[in-house]
């Protein structure tokens, strides 16, 4: 089922479905919201954020994550995964991937049309194990950093950058959608999101 106090998040494929609570795995108690899927554009699942007022749009955020096996990999090109998204004005991709033909993926910050705004190199790999993925996002100034295990990724800071097309943010996304069709089945895991005016950490 859908988490209690979450909605669906509709996806552009034509059928529906695709992330859901499940108890095979969990980073704290005994359940976690997993996406499974061979499809693009599966339905993720989003959470209102006007109940945290000015939180939702100047805030540090923590999601804790975890690939399945096989680990996500194109047999060609690319395939881009986002994660978690911040739902305004336009979709601002948070924690966002894109995975290589060896294994090896890139974090960015994405938006829909892919004109803005910043991508690292491919030093990370997916494994069996959970991480944590931190942002810190402020609409006033146009600001975004990412950390990966509590390591600032720098390539994708940046200040002032309108092309972010940064908003008022209605919900959050959460759950995996991709736009390239992978050969096996993307499984992924999340859990304890938080978002707060400090930053929470990975511990």
């Amino acid at each position: 089922m859908i988490p209690d106090g979450w909605t669906a998040l509709q996806g552009y494929a034509p059928e529906r479905g695709g992330t859901v609570l499940a108890n095979d795995q969990a980073h704290s108690g005994s359940m976690a919201l997993k996406s499974d899927g061979t499809s693009t554009g599966l339905d993720r699942v989003q959470r209102e954020l006007g109940s945290l007022g000015a939180t939702a749009t100047k805030h540090w955020g923590r999601l804790f994550y975890k690939a399945g096996t096989p680990a996500p990999k194109p047999n060609d090109g690319v395939i881009h995964i986002t994660m978690a998204a911040l739902e305004g004005t336009t979709e601002n991709r948070v924690v966002d991937t894109v995975v290589a033909t060896d294994g090896t993926h890139q974090w960015l910050f994405n938006i829909p049309d892919d004109s803005c705004c910043a991508g690292s190199s491919y030093d990370w790999s997916f494994d069996a194990e959970w991480h944590c993925a931190e942002w810190n996002i402020d609409v006033a100034t146009s600001s975004f950093s990412f950390y990966s295990d509590g390591e600032e990724v720098t390539d994708l800071t940046f200040t002032g950058n309108t092309g972010a097309q940064m908003s008022t943010y209605e919900s959050i996304g959460l759950g995996t959608i991709y736009y390239q069709m992978p050969p096996t089945p993307i499984v992924m895991w999340f859990d304890d999101l938080a978002i707060d005016d400090e930053r929470i950490g990975c511990n």
